[in-house]
């Protein structure tokens, strides 16, 4: 693996092996929060909505792509799972079909719609693994997970209202 890295950056191809390799500056991630006033409850469900942002010049993965190998954006919820709960994609955004990457791809903002049932009472994590590229170099990075804090008040369903505000902690793990 050595001398194949060594052998691209003697070609001129370093910037690229360095940023596969996670060197010259920080790799760019997206960021992520709980969109603020999305928590809906009802007696049995609690409705949530997710926003990504890809930095400019990126874009990341709708789909996996013409050939099934890309890595598209995709959410897990392991607490509200471990605990017997199931949660829904309740709305996706469209993307953008580009044929040069032959992927349906996210590029800026996007809203990720969601249904937990039974509605959790306490706090709980959304797991949003991706990948991106660039779009200038179309170096794509290796696989990522960031976490979100979905923050739900600890009340009980009967106490909380329509419309909570919702906060949100994200960090890369």
């Amino acid at each position: 693996l050595v001398s194949v890295l060594s052998l691209a950056a003697a070609l001129g191809w370093a910037d690229t092996v360095e940023a596969q390799r996670g060197g010259r500056g920080r790799r760019p991630t997206i960021d992520a929060e709980v969109v603020a006033g999305s928590i809906q409850r009802d007696a049995g469900t609690l409705i949530f909505e997710i926003a990504v942002q890809v930095p400019p010049s990126h874009h990341g993965y709708l789909d996996q792509g013409d050939d099934g190998f890309l890595i598209p954006f995709s959410f897990s919820f392991p607490g509200v799972v471990d605990g017997g709960g199931l949660v829904e994609a309740v709305s996706a955004p469209p993307g953008a079909r580009d044929d040069h990457f032959r992927a349906q791809v996210l590029r800026g903002r996007a809203v990720f719609g969601f249904r937990a049932a039974p509605a959790p009472t306490d706090d709980f994590e959304a797991r949003i693994r991706y990948q991106i590229c660039n779009d200038v170099t179309e170096v794509c990075y290796p696989p990522t997970t960031t976490t979100v804090v979905v923050e739900s008040g600890g009340l009980p369903i009967a106490a909380a209202s329509l419309g909570t505000a919702a906060a949100a902690s994200p960090r890369e793990e």
